[in-house]
């Protein structure tokens, strides 16, 4: 009795997509014989095209979020710090807005505790205004919100913080290192690492990027008022780290820089 061949089964779709995203990063997992048709390239190469514009795609959308620790480590050595970190990082949203969320952390890695520890704070700071950009056009809060609250309710009153507002701290002087490296900053400018650190409220506007800077207190104090805290109960943390504290001069800060929502 003649014997029917046995059919090729492929694997199930789902298989195949899961295959073929890992060769993106492993090039011995892509997916070759009976999968991929030659078509006069090997299987190969041709998945090797994906994997280069998913290379180069990942490397040059961390450029344009992170121009200053481009331009701080060169141009090469950026490409490659973009190779390890993809290959460390996948991606698994489909807007390369998010694909460099990580990239700080992965520069804390690799640098601590070394010499170049402060370029994981820069790019913190880069990623922190990248992110507000986002929101850039929300409406902030002007102090006439509070015209016709009476002042014994002003303790209990929350804040939240702009959704184009950030907060960064770093040791090493972030906010003088981002200015320097600037493409309209004139001014040759030597920043030395040791010359103190910075508290900043970053605020991002459509036309313009406000760096502030603020004191520990003032910086605990807005970072309580974003976390949720009542306005008393920020006030009094930040007059438990600096008794000089001028509850008055920060808040009115804050609305001037549209800080608050």
């Amino acid at each position: 009795m003649p014997t029917k061949s046995r059919e090729k089964r492929l694997p199930p779709l789902r298989e195949l997509q899961r295959r073929f995203a890992a060769g993106l990063f492993e090039p011995q997992d892509v997916p070759r014989q009976g999968l991929i048709l030659a078509a006069g390239i090997e299987p190969a190469l041709r998945v090797g095209i994906y994997t280069n514009n998913w290379r180069q795609g990942v490397r040059e959308a961390l450029a344009l979020i992170y121009p200053v620790a481009e331009r701080l480590v060169g141009t090469e050595y950026f490409a490659s710090l973009a190779d390890d970190y993809r290959s460390l990082h996948h991606s698994t949203r489909g807007d390369l807005h998010y694909v460099g969320a990580a990239f700080p952390a992965f520069l804390r890695t690799q640098f601590a505790n070394g010499p170049y520890a402060y370029l994981a704070d820069v790019a913190a700071l880069e990623w922190a205004i990248e992110d507000a950009r986002r929101a850039a056009l929300v409406e902030a809060l002007s102090p006439d919100a509070l015209r016709d609250t009476p002042p014994e309710q002003y303790a209990q009153l929350h804040f939240k913080l702009h959704p184009a507002a950030r907060l960064s701290h770093s040791p090493f002087p972030i906010r003088r290192i981002w200015l320097a490296n600037q493409p309209k900053h004139e001014a040759v400018e030597t920043v030395r690492l040791d010359a103190g650190g910075d508290w900043l409220l970053i605020r991002v506007m459509p036309d313009e990027i406000a760096l502030a800077a603020l004191d520990e207190a003032g910086y605990a104090f807005a970072a309580a008022l974003g976390q949720g805290s009542a306005l008393g109960e920020a006030a009094d943390l930040a007059l438990a780290i600096d008794a000089a504290f001028d509850l008055g001069a920060t808040l009115r800060q804050l609305f001037v820089l549209g800080a608050l929502r």
